[in-house]
């Protein structure tokens, strides 16, 4: 997810052209029958192979667009208005979520899910949409989804300055609603801001909920001639390290791939003559928690809490592609 809105009242431009039966009038029957298209809404489509190349989170951004089109005044909620914004969303998402005026209007209605809200919802204005505000969108999430989903999102609207843990604590606790409260707390009172992705984030609550003991964050080391190094976990006691990774990074290297996984391999190097122990893991790691549980063990960090199994049972279905 991109981190770097260019104007703080900006929401994310749609990934792929839209194309609105209004726009192209009577032609536009004959235009869907002799073009590879997806259908968004009724009458609001995407050129195939724009669809195709799009991330999952990309293609959720387009189907919240498609239906601003369809219903300017919707107030966007939860996945919808974090995505938006460009806070994290998972890779599942059916329903678009809008704001419902009334108890009975919070239904399901093709992909738009209705949600009403006992307390008052003030939505901003960006770019022509209306949504939540980071803070209410980061406690809503924290209330009602995953707790690792809330602590991801939470983690994203700090570090990136859309709100801070006093706005979000004093959100959730000033609410009238008193539904999710309790639940929330859990994210809002491991969120910190420091974890530099989603797999970070989640991964600090499966490492909890795994028992072992919590690492240290970004935790910087000197290596020499390749200047500093911050890994994303790190054990102090058993002086081990620990790296969460996705590929995007590796992808996103301005001299390609290769040029990435050499570079760092020797950052790598550098840092393991340093540590006791040094453990890297991935996306499945995190959805198979026995995995993560074996890297971790193996290197020597030690447990301090039993096992949460209820929270891990669910971790699986939650990071499912």
């Amino acid at each position: 997810m991109p981190t770097n809105l260019t104007d703080e009242s900006d929401v994310l431009p749609c990934p792929a052209d839209l194309l609105v039966r209004r726009t192209y009038g009577a032609g536009f029957d004959a235009y869907v029958r002799t073009h590879d298209i997806v259908r968004l809404l009724p009458g609001v489509y995407v050129d195939q192979t724009a669809w195709r190349d799009l991330a999952p989170w990309e293609r959720y951004l387009a189907k919240v667009h498609a239906v601003r089109h369809k219903r300017p005044d919707a107030v966007f909620v939860l996945e919808s208005a974090a995505v938006l914004r460009g806070h994290p969303v998972l890779p599942r998402q059916p329903y678009v979520h809008v704001l419902a005026d009334t108890k009975g209007a919070a239904r399901i209605t093709g992909t738009i899910q209705g949600h009403y809200f006992s307390d008052p919802i003030t939505p901003e204005q960006s770019s022509g949409f209306l949504h939540t505000s980071a803070v209410d969108t980061g406690v809503d999430l924290a209330r009602v989804r995953h707790p690792a989903y809330g602590l991801a999102v939470l983690d994203h609207i700090i570090r990136t300055r859309a709100s801070t843990i006093g706005e979000i604590t004093a959100t959730n606790d000033a609410r009238d609603s008193s539904r999710g409260r309790s639940a929330a707390r859990w994210a809002i009172s491991r969120a910190t801001g420091i974890p530099e992705s989603v797999l970070e984030s989640i991964s600090i609550a499966v490492i909890e909920w795994l028992g072992f003991e919590s690492p240290e964050l970004q935790a910087s080391f000197d290596i020499g001639e390749l200047g500093t190094a911050r890994v994303d976990t790190y054990w102090p006691r058993e002086n081990v390290m620990g790296e969460a990774d996705g590929d995007s990074k590796y992808r996103m290297h301005p001299g390609g791939t290769e040029a990435a996984l050499i570079q760092e391999k020797k950052r790598e190097d550098a840092l393991r003559r340093l540590a006791d122990g040094f453990a890297r893991w991935g996306w499945s790691a995190c959805r198979r928690p026995e995995v993560l549980e074996k890297i971790l063990a193996d290197e020597g960090v030690r447990r301090v809490r039993p096992r949460d199994n209820t929270r891990l049972r669910t971790v699986r279905a939650l990071l499912a592609p």
